[in-house]
């Protein structure tokens, strides 16, 4: 298989997902939390949510643990505390 015949755009969740990582990695080293809200939550994290590897950036988005599950966060917006 060669690069023109690879499906176009492929990894682009996987890099959005990446970048919105390191902007929240960003806002709590800066101000110790931010939030992820969506239309029915918003999610505190803080220093210790990141250092117990509870918010991800895998292939199939921006995930956050929520007790054994793990929840897809790519259409939360991120906002300071």
């Amino acid at each position: 298989m060669t690069n023109n015949e690879m499906k176009s755009g492929r990894f682009a969740k996987w890099a959005i997902a990446r970048a919105k990582l390191k902007l929240i990695e960003s806002l709590v080293a800066r101000d110790g939390s931010c939030y992820l809200a969506t239309m029915l939550r918003a999610t505190k994290i803080t220093k210790g949510v990141l250092a117990r590897g509870q918010v991800q950036a895998r292939k199939s988005g921006l995930l956050v643990q929520h007790g054994n599950s793990w929840v897809n966060y790519d259409g939360a917006a991120i906002r300071e505390a």
